[in-house]
């Protein structure tokens, strides 16, 4: 007997970008690429370049429609296909230094209360 699971990807959208960040370096350590996207990997330049291509995609493929349009508009030739920047570059846009705004991420996401799984991981 076989099932067919679902699985929704969870998209980065303007209000999801600290549970997204945590998605999606799991999915990036799956592939063996979280080290070199967050700069802390000493692998050849061939696996570095291979690695950085794959994140690049992975990346892109959980991204809504808003964010591939800032994306493509901020991203250069060179640029294009290197998961490094693209990681660097949504970091910057979500990750704010303003202790106002990370004071308010916090005290939205510690409102969150437990019911069901489903229903959790969709409030998060």
């Amino acid at each position: 007997m076989s099932s067919n699971n679902l699985v929704n990807r969870l998209l980065l959208n303007s209000e999801n970008y600290f549970t997204w960040v945590i998605m999606m370096e799991s999915e990036l350590d799956n592939i063996g690429a979280l080290d070199l996207i967050l700069g802390t990997d000493q692998q050849s330049q061939q696996i570095q370049e291979s690695l950085n291509r794959k994140a690049y995609n992975l990346i892109i493929c959980y991204l809504n429609e808003d964010n591939l349009s800032f994306v493509s508009s901020i991203l250069n030739p060179n640029q294009k296909q290197d998961g490094q920047i693209l990681w660097k570059i949504l970091k910057e846009k979500y990750m704010s230094n303003d202790i106002s705004s990370q004071t308010l991420a916090f005290t939205n996401f510690s409102q969150v209360k437990f019911s069901q799984t489903p229903n959790f991981v969709q409030e998060i």
